[in-house]
């Protein structure tokens, strides 16, 4: 079996390769002189079982991975599926107003020509994936989570809203903790309220999980409660990190450590994620090695 990234996911594909015993494909990559994405996948994937591994977070990450899907598929593999760590795009699942495009749907799709199975990492909605008839899996992320914080005295986990709960009490059960959850109103893109809890923390330390950090809006608004709660040391953590127009080191002056996972990478991507997407994969495809 052969692992096939996209250029921002090299690294979360070498640990991949390194828990699943898999090899990483060749590929060049160029620009011709009108901008255009040129790619070639140097290995020979004929009869092979064969992953591509990819986010959709940008256009161009989007035109890479659907580049890659059809010159892997002209190879004639024996196999071809697709793990999207980040899909981007998906919080538009549905049509809020005529004439939208449902873009999850549409870049989906699109993997799924080629695909016969794709996975992908904690979706933003999981609502939408019965439309995709069973080839669409969604992996969610917890013992990544326990097992980097299992030796960092935590004595609460706490979701910034109730939508991200259940992640925190399966996390918090796995650290022998309490849990709790803030009442979250979005005001605007950039503005959230949220409301406080009649809770004194007495100097527990904290860890507080969400599962996208964007513009870091919500996350600095739980901090300022959590030390109005008398919060020790506030560990801020998500699954995915977006981090945009400066949201990580606003975040990091409001409370110290931020660590998310390596579903996109930054300098902040200190949860490593491929033992429990290995596990997930294996299980579900259980192809015969070649």
């Amino acid at each position: 079996m052969f692992l096939l990234p996209t250029f921002s996911c090299t690294d979360l594909c070498k640990n991949l390769a390194e828990k699943l015993d898999l090899q990483i494909a060749d590929v060049e990559r160029k620009r011709f002189p009108d901008g255009e994405m040129y790619l070639r996948i140097r290995d020979d994937l004929k009869g092979k079982d064969v992953m591509i591994v990819g986010n959709s977070r940008t256009d161009e990450e989007v035109i890479e991975s659907i580049l890659l899907h059809e010159a892997a598929m002209g190879m004639a593999p024996r196999n071809l599926a697709s793990l999207i760590p980040y899909f981007g795009y998906a919080r538009q699942h549905m049509r809020y107003h005529p004439g939208e495009p449902i873009s999850m749907q549409g870049i989906g799709q699109s993997y799924l020509r080629y695909s016969g199975r794709a996975f992908v990492v904690d979706v933003h909605d999981e609502s939408a994936l019965p439309a995709f008839g069973g080839k669409l899996s969604n992996i969610h992320i917890c013992t990544s989570f326990i097992d980097y914080y299992k030796n960092s005295n935590i004595r609460y986990v706490v979701s910034p809203d109730d939508g991200a709960l259940w992640r925190a009490r399966e996390v918090a059960s796995g650290l022998g903790c309490d849990v709790f959850n803030f009442e979250k109103k979005r005001i605007d893109a950039w503005t959230v309220r949220m409301e406080p809890i009649d809770n004194d923390l007495k100097g527990g330390n904290v860890v507080l999980l969400d599962d996208i950090i964007s513009t870091g809006g919500t996350i600095i608004s739980a901090i300022e409660l959590l030390k109005s709660m008398n919060a020790g040391k506030i560990f801020v953590s998500a699954v995915h990190g977006l981090f945009i127009n400066g949201a990580a080191e606003k975040i990091s002056n409001a409370s110290g450590e931020i660590a998310v996972t390596n579903t996109i990478g930054s300098k902040y991507s200190r949860i490593d994620i491929s033992n429990e997407v290995s596990k997930h994969i294996k299980e579900a495809l259980k192809w015969e090695r070649n």
